[in-house]
Protein backbone atom coordinates (compact mmCIF):
# COMPACT_ATOMS: atom_id res chain seq x y z
CA UNK A 1 0.00 0.00 0.00
CA UNK A 2 2.55 2.45 0.93
CA UNK A 3 4.31 1.10 -1.91
CA UNK A 4 1.53 2.61 -4.37
CA UNK A 5 1.22 5.99 -2.17
CA UNK A 6 4.86 6.82 -3.09
CA UNK A 7 4.47 5.80 -6.70
CA UNK A 8 1.62 8.39 -6.71
CA UNK A 9 3.20 11.21 -4.95
CA UNK A 10 6.18 10.82 -6.82
CA UNK A 11 4.28 11.05 -10.02
CA UNK A 12 2.46 13.73 -8.84
CA UNK A 13 5.38 15.74 -7.96
CA UNK A 14 7.55 14.84 -11.16
CA UNK A 15 4.18 15.81 -13.70
CA UNK A 16 3.67 19.22 -11.81
CA UNK A 17 4.84 22.70 -13.36
CA UNK A 18 6.86 24.23 -10.96
CA UNK A 19 9.40 26.84 -11.25
CA UNK A 20 12.70 26.45 -12.48
CA UNK A 21 15.64 26.37 -9.80
CA UNK A 22 19.40 26.55 -10.23
CA UNK A 23 20.82 26.80 -6.94
CA UNK A 24 18.78 29.09 -4.92
CA UNK A 25 17.52 31.09 -7.98
CA UNK A 26 13.83 30.60 -9.21
CA UNK A 27 12.92 31.16 -12.38
CA UNK A 28 9.29 32.11 -13.36
CA UNK A 29 6.52 33.12 -15.07
CA UNK A 30 8.44 33.79 -18.65
CA UNK A 31 6.49 34.46 -21.75
CA UNK A 32 6.83 36.03 -25.18
CA UNK A 33 4.17 37.44 -27.35
CA UNK A 34 3.82 35.72 -30.82
CA UNK A 35 5.66 36.61 -33.55
CA UNK A 36 4.34 38.39 -37.23
CA UNK A 37 5.41 35.35 -40.06
CA UNK A 38 9.18 36.09 -41.65
CA UNK A 39 10.11 37.73 -37.93
CA UNK A 40 13.58 36.88 -37.26
CA UNK A 41 13.34 38.05 -33.56
CA UNK A 42 11.21 37.87 -30.46
CA UNK A 43 11.88 38.82 -26.66
CA UNK A 44 11.26 36.76 -23.86
CA UNK A 45 9.90 37.73 -20.23
CA UNK A 46 9.94 36.54 -16.61
CA UNK A 47 11.01 36.93 -12.96
CA UNK A 48 14.18 35.98 -11.17
CA UNK A 49 14.43 35.61 -7.88
CA UNK A 50 17.37 34.87 -5.29
CA UNK A 51 16.88 32.97 -2.46
CA UNK A 52 20.48 32.66 -2.03
CA UNK A 53 22.90 33.99 0.26
CA UNK A 54 25.66 34.96 -2.42
CA UNK A 55 24.96 36.86 -5.57
CA UNK A 56 24.17 34.97 -9.05
CA UNK A 57 24.21 36.17 -12.47
CA UNK A 58 22.49 35.02 -15.30
CA UNK A 59 25.82 34.39 -17.96
CA UNK A 60 24.20 32.91 -21.30
CA UNK A 61 20.41 31.78 -22.23
CA UNK A 62 19.79 29.51 -25.03
CA UNK A 63 17.18 27.54 -26.92
CA UNK A 64 16.52 25.62 -29.88
CA UNK A 65 14.37 28.38 -31.12
CA UNK A 66 16.71 30.53 -31.70
CA UNK A 67 19.94 31.05 -32.76
CA UNK A 68 21.50 34.00 -30.07
CA UNK A 69 19.58 34.99 -26.90
CA UNK A 70 20.76 38.16 -24.90
CA UNK A 71 20.03 40.30 -22.33
CA UNK A 72 19.24 43.90 -23.26
CA UNK A 73 17.90 46.73 -20.98
CA UNK A 74 15.67 49.52 -22.24
CA UNK A 75 17.08 53.08 -22.14
CA UNK A 76 15.98 56.37 -22.60
CA UNK A 77 18.93 58.27 -24.39
CA UNK A 78 18.31 62.04 -25.51
CA UNK A 79 14.98 61.27 -25.99
CA UNK A 80 14.95 58.11 -27.87
CA UNK A 81 14.02 55.00 -26.77
CA UNK A 82 17.11 52.26 -27.26
CA UNK A 83 18.21 48.82 -26.20
CA UNK A 84 21.84 48.12 -25.11
CA UNK A 85 23.06 44.92 -24.43
CA UNK A 86 24.03 43.61 -21.01
CA UNK A 87 26.87 40.91 -20.46
CA UNK A 88 25.08 39.50 -17.85
CA UNK A 89 21.91 39.77 -15.45
CA UNK A 90 23.71 39.62 -11.65
CA UNK A 91 21.01 39.30 -8.54
CA UNK A 92 21.61 39.94 -5.34
CA UNK A 93 20.66 37.58 -2.15
CA UNK A 94 17.12 38.54 -1.64
CA UNK A 95 16.48 40.50 -5.04
CA UNK A 96 13.68 39.68 -7.11
CA UNK A 97 14.35 41.37 -11.22
CA UNK A 98 11.18 41.40 -13.52
CA UNK A 99 11.90 41.24 -17.32
CA UNK A 100 9.26 43.34 -18.14
CA UNK A 101 8.02 45.35 -21.32
CA UNK A 102 9.94 48.29 -21.34
CA UNK A 103 12.91 47.43 -19.33
CA UNK A 104 14.89 44.11 -19.11
CA UNK A 105 14.12 41.12 -21.79
CA UNK A 106 15.40 38.55 -23.33
CA UNK A 107 16.19 39.36 -27.04
CA UNK A 108 15.91 36.01 -29.17
CA UNK A 109 17.67 37.07 -32.79
CA UNK A 110 17.57 34.63 -35.84
CA UNK A 111 14.60 32.40 -34.62
CA UNK A 112 14.88 29.40 -36.02
CA UNK A 113 10.28 29.06 -36.34
CA UNK A 114 7.77 31.41 -35.55
CA UNK A 115 6.70 31.82 -32.08
CA UNK A 116 2.95 30.40 -31.92
CA UNK A 117 0.15 31.83 -29.70
CA UNK A 118 -1.07 29.63 -26.75
CA UNK A 119 2.56 27.13 -27.51
CA UNK A 120 5.35 26.35 -24.83
CA UNK A 121 9.11 26.23 -25.57
CA UNK A 122 12.17 26.03 -23.48
CA UNK A 123 15.16 28.48 -22.61
CA UNK A 124 18.33 26.90 -21.00
CA UNK A 125 19.99 29.76 -18.42
CA UNK A 126 24.17 29.46 -17.45
CA UNK A 127 24.23 30.84 -13.92
CA UNK A 128 28.34 32.50 -12.62
CA UNK A 129 28.05 29.42 -10.19
CA UNK A 130 28.35 27.41 -12.95
CA UNK A 131 24.46 25.52 -12.76
CA UNK A 132 21.80 25.74 -15.04
CA UNK A 133 18.06 26.01 -14.89
CA UNK A 134 15.77 25.26 -17.91
CA UNK A 135 12.47 27.30 -17.40
CA UNK A 136 9.43 27.11 -20.10
CA UNK A 137 8.27 29.97 -21.69
CA UNK A 138 4.69 30.46 -22.73
CA UNK A 139 3.72 32.07 -25.33
CA UNK A 140 0.73 35.10 -25.54
CA UNK A 141 -1.10 36.59 -28.09
CA UNK A 142 1.02 39.42 -30.32
CA UNK A 143 -0.61 41.79 -28.38
CA UNK A 144 0.17 40.87 -24.90
CA UNK A 145 1.60 43.28 -22.39
CA UNK A 146 1.35 40.56 -19.36
CA UNK A 147 2.22 37.82 -18.56
CA UNK A 148 -0.45 35.18 -20.31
Amino acid sequence: MYERLAVFVLAFLLLTPMPALAGVLIVSDCWARASVPGARSAVVYGSFRNEGKRSLAIERVTSEIAGRISIHRTVLENNMVMMSSIDELRIAPGEEVELEPGGLHMMLTDLTRELIEKEVFEIRLFFSDGTTAVADVKVGSINQITAP
